[in-house]
Parts: structure tokens; sequence; C-alpha cells
């Protein structure tokens, strides 16, 4: 009943891998649900490449999530913008403080586009 009500949700989560170096692996990519959240993780993608020096290690836009009972189908469903982010981080395949980092650049990012509208 909360996420009804949101007007934008933002959903993080840690990847076993790099999408770019394994197609099957959701680590180091954004997904959204509406073109306000595709236009923020565009950006977003933009900001966070530019931190990484290994280009296989970049973020990816993910258009590829139709599975039924996710929380970004719900908010699919309910018109909510919504951007799933998986950074890379399970088994500790890059190091706390570089998911952290992303991560307060994601939200930050995501937080300033949403003050100027």
């Amino acid at each position: 009943s909360y996420a009804k009500q949101a007007d934008f949700i933002v959903d993080f989560h840690e990847g076993w891998g790099f999408r770019k170096i394994n197609p099957s692996s959701l680590g180091s990519t954004l997904s959204y649900t509406l073109p306000l959240s595709k236009q923020i993780c565009e950006n977003t993608i933009i900001l966070l490449n530019n931190t990484i020096p290994n280009d296989k290690w970049h973020f990816v836009l993910n258009e590829n999530v139709d599975k039924k009972l996710t929380f970004r189908n719900f908010a699919k469903r309910h018109n909510i913008n919504y951007i799933l982010v998986e950074t890379t981080g399970q088994f500790n395949k890059q190091p706390l403080s570089t998911r952290i980092d992303q991560s307060t650049l994601i939200i930050n990012n995501v937080l300033s586009s949403m003050n100027m509208l």
C-alpha cells in the first residue's frame, strides 16, 4: 500500500557480475519504467561511467526486465517512475567503497533530477 502512493521508487540490488562481460548478469545495470525514469537512468549512466576506468565494468541500461512478479512491473502497472539499480557487488566483486560511491552518485543524481521538475 505504501508503494502505490510513491511518486518515484529507486530499488537498490547487487548483481554478481558485469553485464558488459556477461550478458546474463544484471550487475552494473539500471532499469526503468517510464520515460522520466529512463531519462534519469541515461544521464546517470553517463555520470557513473565517467568514474569507471575499465569500459568492461561500465553501467548499461537494461531494458529486458519483464518478469511479471517484480517490483519494477508493480511500479509499471501503477504508472510509477521506478529505477532498478544493480551494482556489481555479490561475492565482493568490487570493493564496498566503490559500490557506496556508485550508489551515492546514483541517488544524488536522481534527487537533483527530481528537484529540477
